[in-house]
């Protein structure tokens, strides 16, 4: 969870408890608000106000502005969400999740946005930078694409895979890195956001 959204849930839980809200009212905002800031902004189909609302009227309380706190953080996560929604993307070919959890959050640090191509098929629209796993079976097409668009693709895979490694670079890749290496470099390589 991101710092802003981590503030947030805080707050939200603290303002439903100085109203007298009830173990079971506040039990319930505590769980949906962890489901709901874990997800990509671009996935939450509610909004942590929405959650505090139900979260009201099922304790019995009337509906009134927020703690100052609560306000506070509320608009910080407004505007954090405000810029994902505008910052410009970073594109990760493959499948690895494990993969796409350490690139998500050093993209999220650098106050970008992360977009999956897990078929391979990517759309270069508005990607700023590419990440190609080489062991993706479309790997070579994908990086063929971005090439072809304009995009900065550095693509990694194993450090013993020294022909996947050439082959990239030949087929356009800016850059092709073992995985170890591309891992330790992953914040420089990310592009600055203007």
């Amino acid at each position: 969870m991101l710092p802003v959204a981590t503030r947030l849930h805080a707050a939200l839980l603290a303002d439903l408890r100085s109203r007298g809200a009830g173990g079971e009212a506040v039990e319930r905002l505590d769980r949906d608000l962890a489901a709901l800031l874990a997800l990509p902004f671009r996935d939450q189909r509610e909004t942590p106000g929405e959650l505090f609302r139900r979260a009201l009227d099922a304790a019995g309380l009337a509906e009134a502005p927020l703690s100052e706190n609560a306000h506070r953080a509320h608009l910080a996560w407004g505007v954090a969400k405000a810029q994902a929604f505008t910052a410009p993307s970073v594109l990760y070919v493959g499948n690895d999740l494990m993969d796409r959890s350490k690139i998500n959050a050093a993209v999220e640090a650098a106050g970008l946005a992360l977009r999956v191509a897990a078929s391979g098929d990517p759309d270069p629209g508005g990607t700023v930078r590419a990440f190609v796993d080489l062991t993706h079976p479309g790997a070579d097409e994908a990086i063929r694409t971005l090439a072809a668009a304009g995009v900065t693709t550095v693509a990694f895979g194993p450090h013993v895979d020294d022909v996947a490694l050439v082959r990239a670079r030949s087929l356009g890749a800016d850059d092709a890195l073992a995985r170890s290496v591309f891992f330790r470099r992953l914040p420089e390589l990310l592009p600055a956001r203007a």
